[in-house]
Parts: C-alpha cells; sequence; structure tokens
C-alpha cells in the first residue's frame, strides 16, 4: 500500500453521493498541488507545475468534507494512492492519480502564507 500526503488547492466543490445497500456516504474533489520545477519549464512557461488528484473519502469523513470543503480552501490530504488508467472521449489513453483518504483537514491561512506558487483551478483535466 503506498501512503501519501497532499497538500493544495480544492479544485471543484465536493460532490457527494451514497453508495450501497447502507448508503455510505462518499465525497470526491479534486486537489491541485504545484511545486517550483524550473524556471519556465512549468505549466505555460510558469516556473511552477501542477499535478492534480482525484481523492474521495468515505463514511464520517465525508459528512466532514460535505460541511467544511468548498472550491479554492487549502487542504491537507493523507491516504492511500492509487493509479488508473482511462480512455478520453476523443479516444486518448489518459492516467489519474487517486487518492482514497484516511484523513483530510483544512490548512488555516496562516500555515499557507509559506506556500510559493498558488493554484490555478481554471483547466481542471478531469
Amino acid at each position: 500500500m503506498k501512503i501519501a500526503t497532499v497538500t493544495g488547492y480544492i479544485g471543484q466543490d465536493p460532490r457527494i453521493n451514497t453508495i450501497g445497500e447502507k448508503q455510505t456516504k462518499l465525497a470526491s474533489f479534486t486537489v491541485g498541488s504545484s511545486g517550483y520545477v524550473g524556471q519556465g519549464k512549468g505549466d505555460n512557461g510558469s516556473n511552477y507545475e501542477t499535478t492534480w488528484f482525484k481523492v474521495n473519502v468515505w463514511g464520517q469523513q465525508a459528512d466532514y468534507v460535505e460541511s467544511n470543503f468548498k472550491k479554492g480552501d487549502s487542504v491537507e490530504v493523507v491516504g492511500e494512492i492509487r493509479h488508473s488508467k482511462f480512455v478520453t472521449k476523443d479516444g486518448d489513453e489518459q492516467r489519474s492519480i487517486e487518492i482514497k483518504a484516511s484523513h483530510t483537514k483544512i490548512i488555516k491561512k496562516k500555515e499557507v502564507e509559506g506556500n510559493v506558487a498558488p493554484v490555478s483551478v481554471g483547466d481542471i483535466p478531469f
């Protein structure tokens, strides 16, 4: 099992679903995390590159996410990483990084001030 901690910004308001006979709650959202990659080597010629993660949160954690998380919030997510492949409607094969979260929290503004690159939430790849 691969466990990761990701900090970044929520790219869209969480989607909430209930699954199965037990009506288990599932919250899904994306988190963009940026890092320095070199002068002009990042997204659109910037110095930073953003990696997007799809996050799934189950049960009581999903209740917390539903009540507290929204697009643009700075968050920390800890959980199991899963890689998957999918084919777009144009027939292109793409890869996705998903996190089955075991821990989530909102990072207060004061904790975020040391971050170097804000994430643009305009173009989310999934």
